[in-house]
C-alpha cells in the first residue's frame, strides 16, 4: 500500500487522497519488473503531474499523453520523486523516469515515464527499482529495498505518514491551463531546426 508522495525533499510530502477506492489515504500498489513506467490511478494522476510540473517549474508549459504510456513533455530540472511503503520511502531518481527524446539529445523533449491507468492501484514500474536491489518475501507479503553499490540513491528512509493533502501540491494562484506543447510539432520543430 501507498501511503503518500513527495517531490524533491521529503518534507515536501503529500498524502494520498482519500477517495471510494481508498478511503483511509492509501492505495494498492503493484510492482511490475515487466513495465517502464510508473502508472497512477485516475483520482491521484492530475494532481500528481500538476505537483510534479510545479516542482520542475515546468507548471503551465503542456505535456501530452503518449500511447505506449508516460507523456512527452519539455525536459527541465525535474525532481527527485519519492513514494512511501510501509513507514518507508523509496526514491526515484530523474535519470530513472525522464529520458531526452529529442532527436539531437539536446534536452528539448522527453518523456516522462508517469501515466495514467483506470485500475484503482498504483503499478510501479522499472524506474522505482533502478539504484536498488530487491527481496520479495512471498511467505511474508513483503519487499525489502537496498540500494546497489554505484546508487546514487541514499535510501531507504524510515518517515511519519504524510498529512497534507496532494490537491494543495500546486497553490491555487499557479494553476494554469496552457499554452500547451504539442509533441509532433515540437518534434517536427527540432527536426527541421
Amino acid at each position: 500500500m501507498s501511503q503518500g508522495f513527495a517531490f524533491g525533499e521529503i518534507r515536501n510530502a503529500f498524502a494520498v487522497p482519500d477517495s471510494e477506492g481508498n478511503p483511509d489515504g492509501q492505495v494498492y500498489t503493484v510492482f511490475d519488473t515487466s513495465s517502464n513506467i510508473i502508472e497512477l490511478p485516475k483520482h491521484i494522476y492530475a494532481d500528481y503531474v500538476d505537483g510534479l510540473f510545479f516542482s520542475a517549474g515546468l507548471l503551465g508549459s503542456g505535456s501530452e499523453a503518449t500511447e505506449k504510456g508516460g507523456m512527452v513533455a519539455q525536459c527541465g530540472q525535474y525532481p527527485e520523486l519519492h513514494f512511501m511503503f510501509s513507514n518507508t520511502w523509496i526514491t526515484v531518481d530523474p535519470k530513472d523516469y525522464v529520458v531526452d527524446i529529442s532527436d539531437s539529445q539536446d534536452g528539448s523533449l522527453c518523456q516522462v515515464l508517469i501515466g495514467e491507468t483506470d485500475k484503482p492501484f498504483i503499478s510501479m514500474g522499472l524506474p522505482m527499482f533502478k539504484g536498488y536491489y530487491t527481496i520479495f518475501s512471498d511467505d511474508r507479503g513483503e519487499m525489502g529495498f537496498a540500494t546497489t553499490k554505484n546508487s546514487s540513491k541514499n535510501g531507504p528512509y524510515p518517515g511519519a505518514v504524510p498529512s497534507k493533502d496532494l490537491n494543495v501540491a500546486v497553490p491555487p494562484s499557479a494553476r494554469v491551463s496552457g499554452p500547451f506543447v504539442d509533441p509532433d510539432a515540437a518534434a517536427k520543430e527540432a527536426i527541421t531546426s
